[in-house]
């Protein structure tokens, strides 16, 4: 207790050069420091003014942030090695500790790792009971040197928080919950971190001159990363409020861009623009030049998700010259948006260009490169150049895997790498990146629902908890009013009457509450149970959307008779709408369906074999024999079914009956055992021609009968008697997907 009361009042004296500093940096110029710094001796004195004008590139919002920490880092640098030559080690602590400082504001791996060097050295000078103050800043400091995603920061920031709190050192608990709070959202951990910044805009608020806005906006944005929209919306209009009425001009902008991303992810883009053109006006006015540039990417993008390709266009080239004379550090994001212009306009060769000269100079392990990675891919998709579009997007689903937490943007590209296998002709390899595309797309829809569910269930168990509060006040004072009956004495039942009819009025609100509180437990199960039926809905309209593309791209097929004069080019096309066919049933199915997962297997069998009959108009000469067992398939294990027998059923209305011939086709799906299943596919036809081998013929029908047979890890027999039979056995399991890498199965 002695030493923490003495660690106290060295506080005080330790806060005196760090208070000092900030006077300093808002009562002198740098020009002065500057002229101050020229005309000093090597002695403390010159070390202090080094210390200020490190403190002031660190801390100014003006130019390049690369350029003003590099600055930073220089005269830290003479400071430490002044107050080494000197052998003041209390000061030497300080220069060490800006030098660390400006080392961990720049996120490069060289840079942590220098800083951690640094603050060993920093930490061996001060101890905790001697030196609080500098101790707590080298541990947050070094909680910094690791990525802001990385939880193994989270005990050092607490060391430094615990120290503050014990010293009462608001400036450095604000510091600290900053890092702690931003930390929590970066790992998904909204509601903690909510709560982090909560308590460090309570603590703002007792204190002068704070950032407030800033502090609501990192509010605003967990809100909306937790899915509570108007919460959010809340909370950065009270950021601009704040901002206006401090008349800070980086902060207007600040809320004004906020603002335009929550109007953005609600979808009205429009109204997103608006507030981005306004927040770059505020910042180019004041010579924001960085904040500027990103800003003018953030309403490039909204200008080509309206569509509106050749503004978006016009605005990306202004923001790139301006990266190019003010804001280096974003020129790199510059080049990519106008890369992404051209890419949306069709300018492949100019896009192409730009792309290659952005690869070499992004880090290895960073979203810019994935992006620059998966431009290409797109760039070389609209050449047509399918290997080199596969390789980097599959180089670009690599690298997000590395980086992690990006489900939404490897989605993407399993979508690409799905249109690159379909356009080369790779059926089953296109079939298996849909299936992971649409596993994955699932997934986020599922885990944006549970989100929301989550944040309405913490309400819910706030408000129980609120009410559980409530109740046990009221039995502890039933409590003591049974306690104080047993002294009573001679007014012992003057006492008892009065606490029967208190006890009848407390039963009565206490019954009241209890209603109270069960009415709003069923409302929160009706809100529960809406949730659900959203989700279903949104899933049925997820099916009928894709139904509708199918059969989008069965007309497109459609209109190519007009342009084709060649049979088999005819054929082919007719076939390519059945197959478009087959595999739109499945999701009209679903989404007519109240079972959103699997298909019943007698319908849909049913109406593909009377459709293909109905195709190659054979009504009249070929009888179908069709016996299904009453069961029920996921989707992965019904759409190759429903293929086989498509592409089995055309080879035998195509070849079997030559001339108009009259004959029988059966098929018939039954159920040998629990989880095994049995297809067959038999007619009467002419029979396969002399020296067929169907085990190896190249044939599209028989290359994806095989395919798809496999893919289910089915037996396939196929037999010559009488006719063609197709035999295939195979084995329903539960459904398994991974979507970690790119040789993930969907598994029927």
């Amino acid at each position: 207790m002695r030493c923490f009361l003495q660690s106290i009042l060295l506080a005080g004296s330790l806060l005196t050069p760090l208070l000092v500093t900030a006077q300093t940096r808002s009562e002198t110029g740098l020009p002065t420091l500057i002229q101050q710094l020229q005309s000093s001796q090597p002695d403390s004195n010159r070390v202090r003014i080094l210390l200020t004008i490190t403190d002031h590139y660190l801390n100014s919002k003006d130019g390049n942030p690369i350029i003003r920490c590099n600055k930073a880092l220089d005269f830290a640098r003479q400071a430490v090695a002044l107050s080494r030559s000197l052998g003041l080690q209390l000061l030497l602590g300080e220069c060490l500790l800006a030098e660390s400082q400006a080392l961990v504001m720049i996120p490069d791996k060289e840079r942590r790792k220098a800083a951690k060097q640094v603050l060993v050295e920093t930490l061996s000078l001060f101890k905790v009971d001697i030196h609080p103050l500098y101790w707590a800043k080298a541990k947050l400091l070094y909680a910094r040197t690791y990525g802001n995603r990385d939880t193994t920061r989270v005990p050092y920031l607490h060391e430094a928080l615990s120290i503050y709190r014990k010293l009462t050192y608001k400036p450095g608990i604000v510091e600290t919950l900053a890092t702690l709070g931003e930390t929590a959202r970066l790992v998904g951990k909204y509601q903690y971190g909510i709560s982090i910044q909560m308590e460090r805009l309570a603590l703002q608020q007792s204190m002068p001159d704070q950032d407030i806005a800033s502090t609501l906006s990192r509010i605003s944005t967990l809100y909306e990363e937790l899915g509570n929209m108007p919460k959010a919306l809340a909370y950065a209009q009270q950021g601009y409020l704040e901002a206006k009425k401090r008349k800070d001009p980086f902060r207007i902008a600040m809320s004004n861009q906020n603002i335009g991303i929550i109007y953005s992810a609600i979808g009205d883009h429009e109204m997103a623009i608006q507030y981005f053109r306004t927040g770059l006006q505020i910042f180019q006015a004041n010579q924001y030049y960085d904040p500027a540039v990103r800003i003018w990417l953030h309403m490039v993008i909204r200008l080509r998700t309206l569509g509106r390709y050749q503004e978006a266009l016009l605005e990306a080239k202004a923001a790139l010259k301006l990266a190019e004379t003010k804001a280096k550090a974003y020129e790199y994001n510059a080049v990519l948006s106008l890369a992404k212009c051209y890419i949306a306009l069709g300018d492949y060769v100019i896009a192409e260009r730009y792309c290659l000269r952005l690869l070499p100079l992004y880090p290895e392990l960073s979203e810019g490169k994935a992006e620059t990675l998966q431009a290409l891919g797109d760039v070389y998709f609209g050449k047509k150049q399918w290997a080199k579009s596969e390789f980097y997007s599959k180089a670009s689903f690599s690298l997000r895997e590395k980086i992690g937490n990006q489900p939404h943007l490897q989605r993407e590209v399993l979508q690409q790498l799905y249109r690159i296998d379909s356009a080369r002709g790779n059926y089953q390899s296109a079939f298996s990146y849909y299936q992971m595309y649409t596993a994955m797309n699932d997934s986020l829809l599922n885990a944006e629902k549970n989100k929301q569910i989550a944040f309405m269930q913490v309400q819910f168990d706030t408000e129980k908890k609120e009410q559980d509060i409530r109740l046990l006040r009221q039995d502890q004072a039933i409590s003591r009013g049974r306690f104080q009956l047993t002294i009573g004495g001679a007014i012992l039942l003057m006492l008892l009457l009065g606490l029967t009819y208190n006890r009848y009025r407390l039963k009565q609100r206490s019954n009241l509450q209890l209603e109270t509180k069960q009415l709003l437990i069923d409302q929160k199960n009706q809100s529960l149970q809406q949730l659900l039926e959203e989700r279903e809905w949104m899933l049925k309209e997820i099916h009928h959307r894709v139904k509708n593309n199918l059969q989008v791209i069965s007309s497109m097929l459609n209109a190519q008779f007009n342009f084709l004069q060649d049979p088999s080019a005819l054929a082919a096309i007719r076939e390519s709408q059945n197959r478009v066919q087959v595999m739109a049933l499945i999701h009209q199915k679903l989404y007519q369906s109240d079972n959103l997962a699997q298909i019943g297997m007698q319908e849909y069998i049913h109406e593909i074999v009377d459709y293909l009959i109905e195709s190659f108009d054979r009504f009249d000469t070929v009888r179908a024999q069709v016996s299904i067992a009453d069961v029920h398939f996921d989707v992965s294990l019904a759409t190759p079914l429903g293929l086989i027998i498509n592409e089995a059923l055309t080879n035998s209305l195509k070849y079997a009956f030559p001339h108009n011939r009259r004959g029988e086709v059966a098929i018939q799906l039954r159920q040998i055992d629990e989880q095994t299943y049995q297809l067959t596919i038999r007619d009467d036809g002419v029979g396969l021609p002399d020296g067929f081998d169907a085990s190896r013929s190249k044939t599209l029908g028989m290359t994806m009968i095989r395919g798809l047979s496999k893919q289910i890890k089915g037996k396939l027999d196929i037999t010559q008697c009488n006719g063609v039979e197709i035999s295939l056995q195979f084995t329903v399991v539960k459904k398994k997907v991974r979507t970690g890498s790119l040789t993930a199965k969907a598994e029927g």
